[in-house]
């Protein structure tokens, strides 16, 4: 397959995860706790934290179709992880240098969690044994999408015994999530988290060969299980497992990037512009929304707006401005941050903006 075929439709998804998300963590933590006293618009909205499981799945797509053609070919591996830490590191320190000017100003935004220590795991994106980054809503799963990319990368010294490591790493994600709470750093180097990487891959290989009706039941039955299982989840209704949870996740995340993907290649669905350029911010989303809707809380606290709006209006204010902010800092900072850290592409863009 050609590199510069770009799937919109995953940059939409990629859109409705980042703001998921947001809006879990408004739902959960914001609206309840700070502003309607224990009170948050609705528990379906708690179930937005799944949009991670969706991102990593989509991650692991988007890495084999825009390298396996360098796979087996040693001299990629340095273009590849300078790449990565260019799109990701930047934005992630400026970020990074925000939170920690707040935490001057309000040391109360530290909760605890500063230390010299924390902010050298946090700037690294090393996990440490406690797993609380100071960048608590987001850096835990960039330090998983980084230890799945050095893994990667073993793919382009030798298709082989790339694939053997990583099927190795693989099968200990598997083995120890029989054995219950494992010490610090297995937990983190076989976390059921690791699993959607290899569900990403799965929908790489798979897409191409999805004829439009198989696709359709796909994505449209991956959509339905995710939620169905976001619900039994966050209406306890079941007694589901973490574990069981994220690989259904993981499962159904497949069936839709695997479903809409080969739906686009055959020219059956398009995507609206709007909708793919949140996609294209949904990084920005992602990182900026903690920030964002802790300052957004605190103008809403002090003007008493949360005085008058009910629940779901203060939700819906706080995930508009906070996605909002995640846009203004994607056009105004890590666009032009890309720009001046990328060299200029010599061939075609990759299948997703990511």
């Amino acid at each position: 397959m050609s590199t510069k075929m770009s799937f919109s439709t995953l940059q939409v998804g990629r859109a409705i995860a980042a703001i998921a998300v947001v809006i879990f963590h408004a739902n959960t933590f914001f609206v309840p706790q700070r502003l309607h006293g224990g009170d948050s618009a609705a528990r379906i909205f708690d179930m937005g934290y799944a949009g991670v499981e969706y991102f990593f799945v989509l991650s692991g797509f988007i890495m084999v179709l825009s390298h396996r053609h360098q796979f087996g070919d040693a001299s990629c591996a340095g273009n590849f992880l300078t790449k990565r830490v260019v799109r990701i590191i930047p934005f992630y320190w400026a970020v990074m240098l925000v939170l920690l000017a707040m935490m001057l100003v309000y040391p109360s935004a530290a909760d605890g969690r500063f230390s010299v220590e924390n902010l050298l795991h946090s700037l690294f994106l090393v996990p440490n044994s406690d797993g609380t980054p100071l960048m608590i809503h987001s850096a835990w799963t960039l330090s998983h999408e980084f230890l799945f990319y050095f893994v990667f990368t073993a793919l382009f010294f030798s298709l082989r015994w790339g694939a053997a490591l990583f099927g190795f790493w693989m099968l200990g994600v598997a083995l120890t999530q029989g054995l219950g709470a494992i010490a610090y750093p297995f937990d983190f180097l076989f976390s059921i988290y690791n699993l959607l990487f290899l569900l990403g891959i799965v929908a790489a290989f798979a897409h191409a060969h999805v004829k439009p009706p198989l696709g359709w039941t796909l994505a449209l039955g991956g959509a339905a299980i995710f939620l169905a299982n976001g619900i039994v989840h966050t209406y306890a209704l079941a007694e589901v497992s973490h574990v069981l949870r994220t690989v259904i996740y993981g499962v159904a995340a497949c069936m839709m990037v695997t479903g809409f993907a080969g739906l686009e290649l055959a020219g059956r669905i398009r995507s609206n512009r709007g909708l793919v350029f949140l996609g294209d911010a949904s990084y920005s989303i992602y990182l900026v929304h903690g920030i964002a809707l802790s300052i957004f809380t605190k103008i809403v606290t002090a003007a008493k707006l949360n005085q008058h709006l009910t629940p779901f209006l203060s939700l819906t204010l706080l995930v508009v401005l906070a996605t909002l902010a995640g846009c203004l800092a994607h056009l105004w900072i890590e666009r032009p941050l890309l720009a001046a850290l990328r060299p200029s592409r010599r061939v075609g863009t990759p299948v997703t903006r990511g």
